[in-house]
């Protein structure tokens, strides 16, 4: 009797469908990308839409249904630093979406089930995981949705929006790979020390002149609702007869250096996070294209003897693209803090998040 029960069981099993995982953009699925996005995942309240062409997802199975959706951190961004951010609650939307994926509109796509319509795939608190660097780039998809229903691929376009709006609005450095093809939106590198060495961490988000998308000056790990000033400069070697770095040990700031040159300063206050942003649009000049600049913060601590403190320096360089032309045949569709919530989001065209997806 027991026969008949196991052949059939056998047979249950051989007739499961395989899964099957495609990494987008596929040129990237065992290299590292050349660019990094901390929208959406570096922020407790945000809403992303990324739009991916038909052209860019080949790898998919049409009518394939799409199980899991995953991420990796960036391996080139404060690689001796472990990334984490806080828990919360997170949605996850999808849709087949036929379009301009490069240029959709600005105003969000409508909650349904049909073509162009968003459906509800993933609500609940995610508890992030940490993202060390293996200091071997790409790293692994750590950053995973397992989705609470399969969605069906039409094998057109498609659209995944991520949407949370928690009761505070910290951010994070919890940078994901991403890949802005053949548009040259510029670079950055982090140079010298921030003081202390685990505080007043300076992130830079390079753009290019005419593009959508600015120039961003991050801050982690600074002193809360303080005062703060962004340092822009042409130099990095001089800054008037002082030559940099200048070493502040002196007066009393051990570890703390002047590392740029303080031609142009920005005030702001931190956020009780101690998190910071200072963002700026490049005009569309073709003279600024591959200009080079030094940033750097400098924050006012109460808690030091001397209440002045630095972070690392960012080295700059604009992108000789002009314009949002380029890229992969993708975009984001964003906001962030309370725009979350807004019915339009900033468009920054030909921007990919190199995602895995599993489909039966």
């Amino acid at each position: 009797m027991l026969k008949p029960i196991v052949a059939a069981s056998c047979l249950f099993v051989v007739s499961l469908p395989a899964q099957t995982t495609a990494v987008v953009p596929v040129e990237y699925e065992t290299t590292e990308a050349p660019g990094l996005e901390l929208i959406p995942f570096g922020f407790q309240r945000v809403r992303c839409t990324q739009y991916f062409d038909l052209a860019m997802l080949y790898g998919l199975k049409k009518f394939g249904k799409i199980t899991e959706i995953a991420y990796r951190r960036d391996g080139h961004a404060y690689l001796l630093l472990t990334l984490t951010r806080a828990s919360g609650n997170w949605q996850v939307r999808m849709a087949n979406y036929f379009g301009d994926a490069r240029n959709p509109a600005t105003l969000y796509l409508p909650p349904g089930g049909q073509l162009n319509e968003l459906t509800s795939v993933f609500n609940a608190t995610v508890n992030w995981p940490a993202l060390p660097s293996t200091l071997a780039p790409p790293e692994k998809f750590l950053v995973r949705f397992k989705l609470a229903r399969p969605f069906t691929y039409l094998g057109l376009g498609l659209a995944i929006d991520h949407f949370s709006y928690a009761s505070t609005g910290r951010s994070f450095g919890y940078a994901v790979d991403a890949v802005r093809k053949n548009l040259d939106a510029g670079k950055w590198s982090p140079y010298g020390v921030s003081c202390a060495l685990s505080e007043n961490r300076g992130y830079a988000i390079p753009s290019n002149p005419g593009n959508q998308r600015p120039l961003e000056l991050v801050l982690f790990g600074g002193p809360q609702n303080s005062a703060a000033v962004g340092v822009l400069g042409g130099s990095n070697t001089k800054w008037g007869p002082l030559k940099l770095p200048f070493d502040l040990s002196p007066f009393g700031m051990t570890g703390c250096s002047v590392l740029a040159s303080q031609d142009i300063l920005l005030p702001t206050t931190t956020l009780s996070t101690g998190g910071a942003k200072l963002t700026f649009l490049i005009p569309k000049d073709p003279r600024l294209a591959g200009l080079r600049l030094f940033a750097q913060w400098m924050v006012i601590d109460a808690t030091k003897k001397v209440p002045l403190r630095f972070s690392n320096g960012m080295d700059i360089t604009l992108g000789t693209s002009i314009g949002n032309h380029g890229g992969p045949q993708a975009a984001l569709l964003y906001g962030v803090g309370g725009v979350a919530r807004s019915t339009r989001g900033f468009l920054a065209p030909g921007v990919a998040l190199v995602t895995e997806f599993t489909q039966l």
